[in-house]
C-alpha cells in the first residue's frame, strides 16, 4: 500500500461543492492522499459554526468531475462534517483539510469563518484539521488557484508529517495574494490577531416606515488593522501563515467565582 493509499482526507468547504478552491485543494492532495468529499449545496460562506438541527438535511450522492462520485449536504458547513464522520462515510478519515476558502481568514475571522467551523468541528470529533484560505489583496484580480495549489500541497506535507502529540486541533492556514512577479516571503508561525476588520456600513434606501432601513457592510478587508507579529501582519506582507488554533476557550486565571456580597 503507498503512502497516498493509506492516507484518507476528507475535504469541505463554505464555499460550495463547485467552488474553485475546493477543486484546488483535491488537486493539491492528488498523489498525498485518499480523498473524500462533503461539501454544502451552495456558498454559505461567513456561516460560523451553526449547525442544522431543525429540518431534514438532503444529502446527493453524485459524480462531479473531478473528485469523482462525493456527498452534496443541502445545509452548513460544520453540518458536513458532523454527517461525513457519523453517517455518510465508510472509514474514519486521518485528517479533515478545509477550503481553499476564497477571501482571507485572519484574525478574529475565524469565529465567523465557515470554513474555519469545518476544521473546528473535526477537531471536536477527535479528527485533527486544517483549514485553508487564499487571502484576496485589493488591486489583485481573484486568486492564482494554481498558486494556491502548489502553496497549500507544500503546507500540507509538513503538517501530515508531524507527529501526533505535536499537533494542534486546528491549524488554520491563510495564503498570500501577490501579483505574478512576487513571490511569498516563506511560511510564519504567528498568532490570530485580536483586532476585527473595520465595522462600517452603508446605508442603501429602504421606507423606514414600511420595511425598515437597509444597511450594507462596506469595511474593507485590506484596511483592517495589522499589528505587528500577527498573522494579519505577515498574511499582509506577502507570507504563508500558519496559526495553532485551540478549541478550550476556558480563562483559567478566573475559574475561580469572584469573592462578592453573601
Amino acid at each position: 500500500m503507498t503512502d497516498s493509499e493509506s492516507l484518507h482526507v476528507l475535504i469541505a468547504n463554505d464555499d460550495g461543492y463547485d467552488a474553485s478552491g475546493l477543486t484546488a485543494l483535491h488537486a493539491a492532495l492528488s498523489g498525498l492522499a485518499r480523498v473524500s468529499v462533503v461539501a454544502p449545496a451552495r456558498g454559505v460562506s461567513s456561516a460560523g459554526h451553526g449547525v442544522t438541527d431543525r429540518r431534514p438535511i438532503c444529502v446527493q450522492r453524485r459524480h462531479v468531475e473531478p473528485f469523482g462520485t462525493i456527498h452534496i449536504v443541502d445545509a452548513l458547513p460544520a453540518d458536513c462534517v458532523r454527517l461525513a464522520l457519523t453517517e455518510l462515510l465508510e472509514h474514519r478519515p486521518d485528517w479533515v483539510v478545509a477550503g481553499i476558502n476564497r477571501g482571507g481568514n485572519l484574525g478574529v475571522d475565524v469565529f465567523y469563518s465557515g470554513t474555519v467551523a469545518v476544521a473546528r468541528e473535526a477537531a471536536f470529533l477527535g479528527v485533527p484539521a486544517v483549514s485553508v484560505s487564499q487571502y484576496l489583496r485589493a488591486g489583485i484580480d481573484g486568486p492564482d488557484w494554481s498558486r494556491a495549489t502548489d502553496w497549500t500541497r507544500s503546507v500540507l506535507k509538513r503538517l501530515f508529517a508531524t507527529p501526533p502529540d505535536a499537533r494542534p486541533p486546528i491549524w488554520n492556514v491563510n495564503l498570500p495574494s501577490l501579483l505574478p512577479s512576487e513571490e511569498p516571503g516563506g511560511l510564519v508561525v504567528a498568532p490570530m490577531a485580536l483586532t476585527p476588520l473595520q465595522i462600517r456600513y452603508r446605508q442603501e434606501g429602504g421606507d423606514p416606515a414600511a420595511d425598515g432601513e437597509h444597511y450594507a457592510f462596506a469595511g474593507q478587508y485590506s484596511q483592517r488593522p495589522a499589528p505587528p507579529g500577527t498573522d494579519v501582519h505577515y498574511a499582509f506582507s506577502g507570507h504563508i501563515t500558519l496559526t495553532p488554533l485551540s478549541l478550550d476557550l476556558t480563562l483559567r486565571e478566573s475559574i475561580e467565582m469572584p469573592d462578592g456580597p453573601t
